[in-house]
């Protein structure tokens, strides 16, 4: 199941723009910076305090939650009525599915 609130999004119509704000003007280190996938538009990038756990990815608003085990959690909510944007998928950076809730906001969910 989930484990914890994994990164949390903020809107970024210029992914290296907002690298350059949060690592030169607020501090924050950049801790991975790797291409989403063919599949995918923009670069996996994460920024983070230098003393915190807490990441933040300039792509687009949003939450990615962080699971155990990417299968059993998209089985277990997709059987509870989850509806799901994208069945787990693999990437160089990891594994990521994403489902969204009854607003339709969409969340995303990476394995540990």
């Amino acid at each position: 199941m989930i484990t914890k609130v994994r990164t949390v999004g903020v809107s970024a119509e210029d992914q290296d723009r907002s690298v350059e704000f949060w690592v030169d003007k607020i501090g924050f280190a950049k801790r991975r910076d790797e291409p989403m996938g063919a599949d995918l538009p923009g670069r996996w990038i994460e920024l983070a305090p230098p003393a915190g756990d807490a990441i933040i990815i300039p792509f687009q608003a949003g939450i990615v939650f962080e699971c155990d085990d990417i299968q059993r959690t998209f089985e277990e909510l997709r059987d509870r009525g989850v509806e799901f944007t994208m069945e787990p998928t693999r990437h160089d950076w990891g594994t990521f599915a994403q489902f969204k809730d009854p607003d339709g906001v969409e969340y995303g969910l990476v394995e540990a």
